[in-house]
């Protein structure tokens, strides 16, 4: 008489059951430090129009990745610099980002610097 072993069951699927799992609907948690202020240093080129498109593309990268640090533009030109803030605008300060800033800027122009409450 001849006895047959049932065959083995399938591992269990390491897929999600629902495409709305907890792992997918989780909010990113921010690292639990105090938020950050990120200052960038520009200085004229001798070109308007590419100074401007600079500064255009600088604040995408700044507001391409939202968080609770902040950015401001320190724009030196005629031997006086200007200071230009955005308290409405936020940014999360990361070393991607700051690898893309360097490659548009060409050197490290920028200061951080923790925001201390008051």
């Amino acid at each position: 008489e001849r006895l047959e072993t049932p065959a083995p069951a399938p591992p269990p699927s390491s897929a999600p059951t629902s495409l709305f799992s907890p792992q997918i609907l989780a909010p990113k948690v921010e690292e639990n430090r105090a938020p950050r202020l990120i200052t960038i240093r520009l200085r004229p080129s001798g070109d308007a129009e590419r100074d401007r498109r600079r500064l255009q593309n600088i604040y995408f990268i700044l507001h391409s990745v939202p968080g609770k640090d902040r950015f401001q533009f320190q724009i030196f030109e005629g031997g006086k610099g200007h200071l230009i803030d955005f308290p409405n605008d936020n940014t999360h300060i990361t070393p991607e980002m700051l690898s893309r800033l360097q490659k548009l800027t060409g050197e490290q122009n920028w200061q951080i610097e923790d925001i201390l409450p008051l």
